[in-house]
């Protein structure tokens, strides 16, 4: 376990965090939600165990700051379930990735993160008319971890070296032989043969950062042009600097062209926190989206109320809000339709010497319809 520890809150504060539950790994991020500051990151492996992980993750943080309000999201391949389970957003890894870049390295073109299991490259351009960092397009290994985190463990079981010394050992050698790195089969394979006629394992291990860069940038670019600066991200990339040695090397980067976060391990957890922050998560923005087709229904129901068929507008937000799948989000927009329906109602229907019982508990009914709704949405 790798943590960063900032300095224990016993104020109220209110904290935004971003947790990014990876294939072997869960990481988080804590940041003042006032200030932005960073207060404390913990990276950890999971053992296959994601929710317990997590779970410890959670009490750590309501150990640490006790008297904190927090907000969270969650991003990674194993978050979506988690997510789900907890109620909190989810953020798409690359969403969550280029929010940090563009928050804090701006000036990277290109993006090499490697997990657990997976490896991924995101190409980043700036907007011509914005001037905003995009992203341009994005590759992503398939379902073999060749070139990952997962490929390094394999072949130092092989060599019988402990993954924590691998880059150490890779740092002594002196020549590099040809292996695989699409596939850790395929590579031990190689590597076999050459272990019986007495290859020392520090140029094995060099090797294998080399077949892992090759399968990079062959396999995830796929011809498109790696720009610099280079941003290098993730576990694998944080503890074998090594490895970046490697990449820096094939790309011929300069130093100039090299980004290396000073934690490259929980960046993706670190856009999760911005985007709470932010309020730039996917269910939130489906709140504000939604809200504002509820809010323009009742605006033309009541200007247009001598077209009654202007009404079945209502029913839009919450047909999107039932396909997203978010049963609390529906009910928050069903409360805002029913009762902007009632209010209209009222407004139009409003003369006192004019009007029926019948159209008074027909609003009560729909304002108490909302009420529920929202009680729904609010856990009551």
């Amino acid at each position: 376990m790798i943590g960063l520890s900032g300095r224990p809150s016993p104020t109220d504060k209110q904290l935004c965090i971003g947790f990014d539950v990876g294939s072997t790994t869960v990481k988080f991020v804590v940041l003042d939600a006032c200030t932005g500051d960073l207060l404390s990151s913990e990276y950890q492996r999971h053992g296959a165990r994601q929710a317990q992980a997590m779970a410890q993750a959670l009490r750590s943080i309501a150990q640490r700051f006790p008297a904190a309000q927090m907000r969270c999201a969650v991003t990674g391949s194993g978050a979506a379930p988690i997510a789900q389970a907890l109620g909190i957003p989810f953020v798409q890894e690359v969403v969550a990735n280029s929010i940090a870049i563009r928050r804090f390295y701006p000036q990277a073109r290109t993006a090499i993160e490697l997990g657990g299991q997976d490896a991924k490259m995101i190409f980043l351009a700036r907007d011509r008319a914005s001037g905003a960092v995009t992203v341009s397009d994005m590759r992503m290994n398939g379902s073999c971890a060749g070139g990952t985190g997962a490929f390094i463990d394999e072949i130092a079981q092989l060599l019988n070296i402990p993954v924590e010394e691998f880059d150490a050992r890779a740092a002594k050698g002196t020549r590099v032989h040809d292996i695989s790195g699409r596939c850790g089969v395929y590579a031990k394979t190689d590597i076999q043969p050459l272990l019986n006629q007495g290859v020392p394992k520090e140029d094995l291990a060099l090797s294998t950062f080399h077949a892992i860069a090759k399968q990079a940038i062959g396999g995830l670019a796929q011809g498109l042009d790696i720009e610099p600066p280079v941003i290098f991200e993730g576990g694998p990339l944080t503890f074998n600097p090594q490895l970046v040695r490697v990449f820096a090397e094939r790309l011929e980067l300069g130093r100039e062209d090299i980004i290396v976060p000073p934690h490259p391990e929980t960046v993706v957890a670190l856009g999760a926190a911005l985007a709470v922050r932010s309020g730039l998560t996917e269910t939130q923005k489906s709140y504000l989206v939604s809200t504002l087709l509820a809010v323009m229904a009742f605006v033309m129901y009541t200007v247009h109320a001598v077209f009654p068929a202007l009404s079945s507008l209502f029913i839009i937000p919450m047909l999107l809000t039932v396909v997203y799948g978010d049963q609390r989000l529906t009910a928050y927009i069903a409360a805002c339709c029913v009762g902007g329906k009632a209010v209209s109602d009222l407004l139009l229907r409003w003369d006192p010497s004019r009007i029926k019982v019948t159209d008074s508990v027909d609003t009560l009914v729909d304002f108490g319809l909302s009420l529920v709704l929202l009680a729904v949405f609010y856990g009551i």
